[in-house]
């Protein structure tokens, strides 16, 4: 399910920088988004094959807030714009044995790696 959502996600979205909405809704048509509406889409398409699936209630999927890092090298330092000062992700947490896996739909269009590492702080 998690790679079926990241790939739906990829074939609709574009990443843009520019001004787009991060309304999963607006982006199941398709469009451009940010690493805000990759996100939210990839949740809202993985949350809807969960509850198909009658597993909605083992995984809580959450969009949270990380950072980019290649090693120990935090790629938004790199960046002056406050658009790069963080980077949203999503975190899927198995309630019955409380495993996570973080996944970074944004990643995974633009380089095919979609499973990344936490610790992450919960979005706004």
């Amino acid at each position: 399910m998690i790679d079926m959502a990241l790939d739906t996600t990829s074939d609709r979205l574009h990443f843009s920088t520019g001004k787009v909405s991060n309304d999963p809704a607006v982006l199941e048509d398709g469009g451009a988004a940010n690493c805000i509406g990759y996100s939210a889409l990839f949740k809202r398409l993985l949350q809807r094959e969960l509850s198909k699936t009658g597993n909605a209630d083992t995984y809580v999927v959450e969009q949270v807030i990380g950072q980019l890092h290649v090693g120990s090298w935090n790629l938004h330092s790199a960046f002056n714009s406050p658009f790069w000062k963080d980077h949203d992700i999503v975190r899927i947490t198995d309630v019955t044995t409380d495993a996570i896996i973080y996944v970074d739909p944004t990643l995974h269009d633009a380089v095919g790696v979609g499973r990344v590492s936490g610790p992450v702080r919960p979005a706004n």
